[in-house]
């Protein structure tokens, strides 16, 4: 997954060299790349351990109806866990801007599926926790691609730094965490917890629930932080309260257990 993020904004990069792209192109053609590289990557895998690739086959086959499941809880749980901050007065709307907000839903969802949720799913969450899981346990499986997935942002930078370095395009050094460390690995552990509660549910092709659940969990938080400096969100949210930050954490428990309530219900039918 570093390696295909890391050719995702390398060539990107070189690309606006030669071409000029907005923001919005260039991370558009980020996501192509970066989804390109990670499914040659597990069709590569999979046939070196003499797999064939019906088990992509069947996660798209099954996908409406897994990454729905998915994306369904994220926006339902968010809804449940955001909404009593506007009513305490934590959070305020000052202004939605419809047209704006359509298009953030198109193009976010675009981006952020073919660069982030299922790339990341299909690599670390599913053929790497399958892997694992098949090899030793459960456990060892979720606690293996958690290390992975904290250590993915840092390893991506390092390589894009080395890449760019190498062609001459001007980069960045490389950072282990983006952002406050504490912060980040809390919430990426929680959000991983979250991601293989998901993968559980004894569902064909059940990776497609973590992907939609990918999209639709950082769609919430990214509509209403606004933090997409190249693509606006439409939502003008005033923050009264630092405590409905901690929100963004309970969002992601609830969805968590409702993820482990489902698999255990399932198993028992």
């Amino acid at each position: 997954m570093a390696l295909s993020l890391s050719a995702g904004v390398t060539l990107s990069n070189l690309a606006t060299q030669y071409v000029s792209l907005p923001d919005t192109g260039r991370f558009l053609l980020q996501a192509v790349i970066v989804l390109a590289v990670a499914l040659s990557g597990v069709s590569f895998v999979l046939h070196k351990q003499g797999k064939s690739l019906t088990e992509i086959d069947v996660v798209l086959q099954e996908l409406p109806k897994t990454f729905t499941l998915g994306l369904l809880v994220a926006v339902l749980i968010g809804i449940a866990s955001w909404t009593p901050a506007f009513f305490v007065g934590w959070l305020e709307l000052t202004q939605l801007r419809w047209n704006d907000f359509f298009i953030f839903l198109i193009v976010n969802t675009l981006v952020l599926v073919a660069y982030e949720a299922f790339p990341e799913e299909i690599t670390l969450r599913g053929l790497g926790w399958s892997s694992l899981n098949n090899a030793w346990s459960t456990r060892w499986a979720t606690t293996v691609t958690l290390v992975l997935f904290l250590f993915t942002a840092g390893t991506a930078s390092t390589f894009t730094w080395l890449f760019s370095s190498l062609l001459g395009i001007e980069a960045t050094a490389p950072t282990l965490f983006p952002g406050d460390p504490i912060i980040y690995v809390v919430q990426l552990s929680l959000f991983h917890i979250a991601l293989t509660q998901a993968r559980q549910i004894p569902m064909r092709g059940a990776v497609g629930i973590a992907i939609g659940f990918h999209l639709g969990q950082l769609s919430v938080v990214r509509i209403l932080f606004n933090s997409l400096p190249w693509l606006n969100s439409g939502w003008d949210v005033a923050w009264h309260s630092e405590w409905a930050l901690l929100l963004v954490l309970v969002h992601i428990i609830l969805s968590a257990l409702i993820f482990h309530l489902i698999a255990r219900r399932l198993r028992n039918i």
